[in-house]
């Protein structure tokens, strides 16, 4: 039997810049994002593309909440669609992976 554990990630987003993007005013705001499913849907999304159905798998939730999430993320420009059904994180996440670059 094969046991797994559905372990979040819980990340600090901070976001610069005024929102005014191309003359339109779109607000993006750390709070639509700072819910834990969104943030795991940013990290599963953010080194290759992923669908509803794959980040439902590694977030360990339904493929409605996802949906919802993901149309939310999609509004915000915080995910782009890469190809048909598959979602791509379209900002950068510095991780401890990478941190360690920027010391």
């Amino acid at each position: 039997m094969k046991e797994t554990a559905l372990r979040p990630v819980k990340m600090s987003i901070n976001i610069y810049g005024n929102g005014n993007y191309n003359g339109t005013t779109i607000p993006f705001s750390s709070a639509y994002i700072d819910d834990a499913l969104s943030q795991n849907i940013l990290y599963y999304c953010y080194t290759q593309p992923g669908t509803i159905e794959e980040l439902a798998n590694a977030c360990g939730v339904p493929a409605y909440y996802i949906e919802e999430r993901v149309d939310n993320l999609l509004k915000r420009e915080a995910i782009v669609e890469v190809a048909k059904g598959k979602y791509r994180t379209d900002f950068i996440i510095w991780s401890d992976k990478y941190g360690w670059y920027c010391d």
